[in-house]
Order: structure tokens, then C-alpha cells, then sequence
């Protein structure tokens, strides 16, 4: 799971910090400058300020006598960082239950996560355009040792192929949804025996890392034999990724 910011969260708590904060993000202010836009008493202020300070949102510099507090952008940087990974992940699941229709959580679903030491951008190039250099096609292909290439496409409609060595191309999937760097959706294994079924891999950017959640549903289109298809993509998308996060690193 994604750390939260619990000092920052838990001091904007407060509608008078959060208050105060508003006022220091329009220009640095004096504990008396702020204490005149607000119904409460100069030690009230300070008291707000020092929990502010001690969660990393607001610093100071001193003036003769006078202490001048300002934002402190590292401390808001990590807290616009949080709500984006929120409403990226948000975002995705509405997305995914619009299109899906009601009953997705009665589904069989395949859920990976995984932290990537790379950023948003990269670890979205990597997982796409660079499929090639990290997929592990002997034991993940249609045509085993004689794949000698991976190719993702770049928009919806586009395929994701396996390139043999006598030049052949078999699709995989189909792209459904194409949001770089933040998710990608496919139909999956169009050109495989058996039914399609569908995943979806979101990006949300932790600092310099990125959690990438990809999740693989679908499965009750085998059949009587869905929860045995669920269980093998449950078991072989972890070696998948392990080559992934091994490139990435």
C-alpha cells in the first residue's frame, strides 16, 4: 500500500490551519498579520504554527523580533503528490466499474501490485515501449523459443505482437485504453485459443517510484474452467513482473 502523509494530513485537520495555510500560500506573513484575518488570539496562532511547522508545511525566518512564516513547498509537494495518487487510483476503478458494468466486485480478478524504482514516465516506457527487453518469452509466448521480439503499440486499436524469427507477428491484445503515463487497457490474447479477457495496468507516481496495480479480469468467459484460467494468470503474472521490476532496477 501507498504510505500516507500522516503529519500533514492529520495538522490540515484543523479548519484554522488549514486557514492559515491559505493565507501563507498568498504571501509570507507575520504571527500578527495572521492573527488579524482570523477570529482566534495571537498565542492561538503560534500554537497552530508550531503544528504546522512540526509537519513540514510552513517554516520561518526571523526579522529582528518577529518570526516571518511562508509555505514550505517540500512539505505541499508531498501532500498534492497523495491526492494524485488518490485520484489517479480513483479514477482508474470508476473507469473500470463505468465500463465493466455493475457486478465487477463478484468477478474473478487478478490483482498485482508493485512498487517500481523508476518515475511515472519511465516506468510506463519501460512497460510499454521497452516490453521487448525485459518479457520473459520463453516461458510466456505462443511461440516459445522462437519469439525473438516483444512490440507494444501507442494508441487504442493498436496490437501488442510477438515477433518470430521468421518474422511473423501473432497478436496478443488489442489496446483499449491508452492514458499514458497513467494506465493502459487491453484485450488480451485475441490471437490465443480460448476466450479474451481483459487487464489494465494503472501508474501512480510515489515521489521518484511508481506503484503500478495491474489487474487481469474476465475469467468467466471459460466457463466451468474460469476459476482454474483466473488461477494460472494469478500465478503467471508474478514472474512476469519480477522481470519487469528486474529491468527496472
Amino acid at each position: 500500500m501507498v504510505p500516507l502523509p500522516d503529519r500533514e494530513l492529520d495538522a490540515l485537520g484543523d479548519a484554522t490551519r488549514r486557514r492559515i495555510v491559505d493565507l501563507l500560500l498568498a504571501r509570507p506573513r507575520a504571527v500578527g498579520e495572521i492573527a488579524a484575518e482570523l477570529p482566534v488570539s495571537r498565542p492561538a496562532v503560534s500554537k497552530h504554527l508550531r503544528v504546522l511547522e512540526a509537519a513540514g508545511l510552513v517554516s520561518f525566518v526571523a526579522d529582528g523580533r518577529r518570526r516571518i512564516y511562508a509555505v514550505r513547498p517540500g512539505g505541499i509537494e508531498a501532500l498534492r503528490d497523495h491526492w494524485d495518487r488518490l485520484w489517479d487510483a480513483a479514477l482508474a476503478r470508476f473507469i473500470t466499474f463505468a465500463t465493466e458494468g455493475e457486478g465487477m466486485t463478484d468477478r474473478l480478478v487478478v490483482r498485482k501490485e508493485v512498487r517500481v524504482p523508476r518515475p511515472r514516465e519511465e516506468a510506463f516506457r519501460l512497460f510499454t515501449d521497452r516490453i521487448g527487453a525485459w518479457w520473459p518469452t520463453a516461458s510466456h509466448s505462443l511461440g516459445g523459443d522462437a519469439v525473438v521480439d516483444v512490440r507494444f503499440g501507442s494508441g487504442v486499436g493498436d496490437l501488442i505482437v510477438e515477433v518470430r524469427d521468421d518474422g511473423t507477428e501473432v497478436a496478443w491484445g488489442e489496446i483499449l485504453a491508452w492514458e499514458p503515463p497513467a494506465r493502459v487497457r487491453v484485450r488480451w490474447a485475441v490471437s490465443s485459443p480460448g476466450p479474451a479477457t481483459t487487464w489494465e495496468a494503472t501508474f501512480s507516481a510515489v515521489g521518484d517510484a511508481t506503484d503500478l496495480v495491474l489487474e487481469h479480469w474476465g475469467w468467466e468467459a471459460h466457463g466451468d474452467g474460469a476459476e482454474e484460467a483466473c488461477a494460472s494468470y494469478e500465478e503467471g503474472w508474478s514472474p512476469v513482473l519480477d522481470r519487469y521490476l528486474e529491468a527496472a532496477g
